[in-house]
């Protein structure tokens, strides 16, 4: 099955937990019993913690909110959920009260929160590759693993075949129902970690091509670009042939190696890690682009000003202005020294 990646922000991001959370599974308890199924609540400890919560003034909104999703996207209205049913044909034989059942909440063909013991191929927060089984005249509908499937808005949606996987963003619309949304960059996050991050490993879940390369959501919850070789873009045709020449799948989970960290915090990938000449070029690039594309570099630069403006010995400069060149990102100017094409 393809991977499925959780893009859920980091923790201090997060927003606090109060009640059964909508598109989640949940540690439950049952409460009570009847002949519709078993009413769900959260287990012992937890709710304690929350009623502590909400009787020391702690939070005062607790009953008016619902944290249905780790989304920063979404801001929920829901008031909070503290029971739900599991309907009796999911009830575990023999079930009693006290009794501890790992759920799924979503909500039914009413739009009522109920409980479900299935387990989805998707929670919110997540990107995952679902197949699509049927239409509607706004979108399509797409296969969860559950009873009810989840649907994607989308004014084409006849452009998407049946039986096709769609690379989607789970989250929850305004009244709590589970959706799947299609624009999955605008949910991922900026990369602001501290430190040095070239030639750092990561994880990637790759989720879409075009002709500049495979974008990827990396570690959960940032968006890269794997850039295509001038060799596969010259000879591939189709997204499947130019990731396959990558050794790369769509839904595949891979791991690629941080080339660069642009300014607005998306993510430059290359597949394999550069040696020290790769390095040195990237680097020369770099300082070029934060320079304006202008800078007073050239083969005849004495050591001391290389390597007090760019930190490498002037070899190594050298091997960066032949790479570049040969790869026609920048120009030789006599006046200025290198300039970006």
């Amino acid at each position: 099955m393809p991977a499925t990646f959780n893009t859920s922000p980091q923790k201090k991001h997060k927003p606090k937990n109060l009640g059964i959370t909508i598109g989640q599974i949940n540690r439950l308890q049952i409460a009570r019993l009847s002949p519709h199924g078993a009413y769900l609540t959260l287990e012992s400890s937890a709710r304690e913690t929350l009623e502590s919560k909400v009787c020391k003034g702690l939070d005062s909104s607790a009953y008016q909110r619902l944290d249905s999703t780790k989304s920063p996207k979404l801001k929920a209205t829901t008031p909070a959920l503290y029971e739900v049913l599991l309907p009796k044909k999911f009830c575990p034989a023999q079930a009693k009260i006290g009794d501890k059942v790992l759920a799924f909440v979503y909500t039914d063909s009413l739009d009522r929160p109920v409980a479900t013991t299935q387990m989805p191929l998707a929670q919110c927060g997540e990107v995952a590759f679902l197949r699509v089984v049927s239409y509607a005249g706004n979108g399509v509908f797409l296969d969860l693993g559950l009873d009810k499937d989840i649907f994607m808005p989308s004014k084409t949606p006849a452009k998407y075949p049946l039986d096709s996987r769609v690379a989607v963003y789970i989250t929850l619309d305004k009244s709590s129902r589970l959706i799947a949304k299609k624009d999955i960059q605008s949910h991922l996050l900026p990369y602001r970690t501290k430190g040095y991050a070239r030639g750092k490993k990561v994880s990637i879940l790759p989720f879409s091509v075009s002709d500049l390369g495979v974008s990827v959501v990396v570690d959960s919850r940032y968006y890269g670009l794997v850039y295509l070789p001038q060799s596969v873009r010259d000879k591939q045709k189709s997204p499947e042939s130019t990731l396959a020449a990558m050794g790369l799948g769509l839904g595949l989970e891979s791991s690629a190696f941080i080339h660069n960290v642009r300014k607005d915090g998306k993510l430059d990938l290359v597949l394999h890690k550069r040696d020290r000449a790769d390095e040195s070029a990237a680097k020369l690039l770099q300082v070029l682009r934060d320079n304006g594309g202008k800078l007073a570099v050239h083969y005849d630069s004495s050591p001391e000003s290389t390597f007090a403006l760019l930190g490498m010995s002037k070899k190594a400069l050298k091997r960066a202005l032949s790479d570049l060149l040969a790869r026609k990102l920048i120009i030789l100017n006599p006046q200025v020294g290198i300039e970006l094409v």
